[in-house]
């Protein structure tokens, strides 16, 4: 039923021969990027929308409450019905695990600047992206580095699981085919 630890190591060590195993990891390495680099641009700009305007603030706090506690895996269904069977579909929800840790550590980081810190940042009269870019967020870069690493975390799980479901058609699968291939 379980395999044993000698057999496990020689078909790693035939994976990795082969090239099979490194072609499956830079796969879903580059889905991981591209879906990271879309989340974090978005996070970004969502979390500049809300320090900058009532609106945003407002935006940010009804979106986070109602799509952060949400398994961005349960989105599939309806990321296969948007976007169809492929990379697209992967990306939203990998882009989707991403956005949202890293908007609630950046937008936390945001208001965790001293406001003397803030005073002073806003005094020449910057504009609002010009203080958030030079002021707010160099400030924030503990929570932003936070953030970063574990919306990595998350990126990398909802990307396993949903190669897992339907990896094959992403360039020929990533490391969640090859685990669902090899366990068949």
């Amino acid at each position: 039923m379980v395999p044993t630890l000698s057999s496990i190591i020689a078909a790693l060590v035939h994976s990795i021969g082969n090239g099979v195993l490194p072609h499956r990891m830079l796969n879903s390495l580059v889905m991981l990027l591209e879906g990271y680099a879309i989340g974090v641009v978005s996070a970004i700009v969502l979390t500049t929308l809300a320090i900058t305007t009532r609106f945003g603030s407002d935006l940010l706090t009804t979106l986070t409450a109602m799509f952060n506690p949400l398994p961005a895996i349960a989105l599939l269904p309806l990321a296969l019905l948007w976007f169809g069977l492929g990379n697209g579909s992967m990306l939203f929800v990998v882009a989707h695990s991403v956005l949202w840790p890293l908007a609630l550590n950046v937008h936390a980081g945001y208001k965790g600047v001293s406001e003397t810190l803030r005073m002073a940042g806003r005094n020449p009269g910057p504009k609002p992206v010009s203080y958030v870019a030079r002021v707010l967020f160099p400030a924030a870069m503990p929570a932003v580095i936070s953030g970063l690493k574990v919306s990595w975390a998350f990126g990398w799980r909802t990307l396993i699981a949903a190669e897992l479901v339907f990896g094959a058609s992403s360039s020929g699968g990533g490391i969640g085919w090859f685990i669902f291939r090899k366990t068949q």
